[in-house]
């Protein structure tokens, strides 16, 4: 009977436990997406600044 006793409050650490891992792992996926989003728009703006600036080189050069 001990045993089964012992099982039990084993079992229900594990189970306490695993929602806990399940907590972190969410919000693990939560970080992960938000830095994609971020490396998404500064790669985007990254993309544009050569072109930007191929713009300013344009209309500089012919103003004058």
């Amino acid at each position: 009977r001990d045993l089964h006793l012992s099982i039990r409050r084993q079992r229900q650490m594990c189970i306490r436990d695993s929602s806990g891992i399940e907590d972190k792992l969410t919000q693990i996926q939560v970080d992960i997406a938000t830095l994609k989003v971020k490396a998404g728009v500064w790669g985007g703006i990254g993309g544009l600044i050569p072109a930007i600036i191929a713009i300013v080189m344009f209309y500089a050069t012919a103003a004058k």
